[in-house]
């Protein structure tokens, strides 16, 4: 057992105090931040669905559900040539159409699936390096 110095044995009293006092105060913060979430879940609760503010419809959303293999529009503002350049069934097998959005060459890939039926949702592909486009 390691003796302590006359300095430490009277510092030592007043070191503990802060300490332990450190620790109460500490552990009963802890407790009034679960008692405070456990008396009030209400506030911690999302709102109710009618508080919500309606989503802006999504025009490849609505583009996608209604176009078959092939089919080319210009959709958005500012309008943006949309063509399906494939279609198919999820694993799931829900409906899916691959768009390409702009030309061929320059464009970008966007995936959408039929959620519910008529509601169609922009989905994230499996595959990130598929193969090319073919038109």
């Amino acid at each position: 057992m390691a003796t302590q110095s006359p300095a430490a044995a009277r510092m030592l009293p007043h070191l503990r105090l802060p300490a332990a006092l450190g620790l109460v105060l500490l552990s009963l913060s802890g407790c009034s931040m679960v008692s405070s979430r456990a008396s009030a879940p209400s506030a911690m609760a999302s709102p109710p669905m009618e508080d919500l503010p309606a989503r802006p419809a999504d025009p490849l959303a609505a583009f996608a559900a209604r176009a078959q293999l092939g089919q080319e529009e210009l959709v958005g503002s500012p309008p943006v040539p949309v063509r399906v350049v494939r279609t198919y069934n999820s694993g799931g097998g829900r409906p899916c159409r691959q768009l390409l959005l702009g030309a061929m060459a320059t464009g970008r890939q966007a995936l959408y699936c039929e959620a519910t039926p008529g509601q169609w949702e922009a989905v994230r592909p499996l595959l990130q390096n598929g193969p090319p486009i073919r038109p």
